[in-house]
């Protein structure tokens, strides 16, 4: 079963910001910045940079420029143009959302019958084949 964007949606914004522990001046200006922050959309950023392409750069900053245009609507009216390459959607959606397209992919493989593991133990096995070939 595929996930809908709804779906998505939901486990997007169920996910957790990572955060980093301010400098002692950010406390001291805390309820103004609170106060801004409830007029602006949460910033989207990448989270996860391992293994990106020049191309996966390319994708993140259209869908990044939609996203401050047009908010989470021009986030995915951008991320639908990204057209049937399955994978840059989501290498994409991983470089944003890791923990997200993470469980979804293994929701799906578990839908399947597979494990994670399972996964894991074909590629090595395709990749010793590949060493001795």
């Amino acid at each position: 079963m595929r996930h809908s964007r709804i779906d998505l949606d939901q486990r997007l914004l169920s996910q957790k910001p990572r955060l980093s522990i301010p400098p002692p001046d950010y406390f001291l200006l805390l309820p103004v910045l609170m106060a801004n922050m409830a007029k602006k959309k949460p910033v989207l950023e990448v989270v996860n940079y391992s293994g990106l392409t020049d191309a996966d750069w390319i994708g993140i900053n259209k869908v990044r420029r939609a996203y401050e245009r047009g908010g989470w609507d021009g986030f995915w009216s951008e991320f639908e143009t990204l057209g049937d390459d399955l994978i840059l959607q989501i290498t994409v959606a991983g470089a944003f959302f890791p923990d997200a397209i993470r469980e979804a992919i293994e929701d799906e493989l578990a839908e399947s019958g597979l494990a994670l593991e399972d996964l894991r133990e074909f590629v090595k096995k395709k990749e010793a084949l590949a060493i001795v070939h």
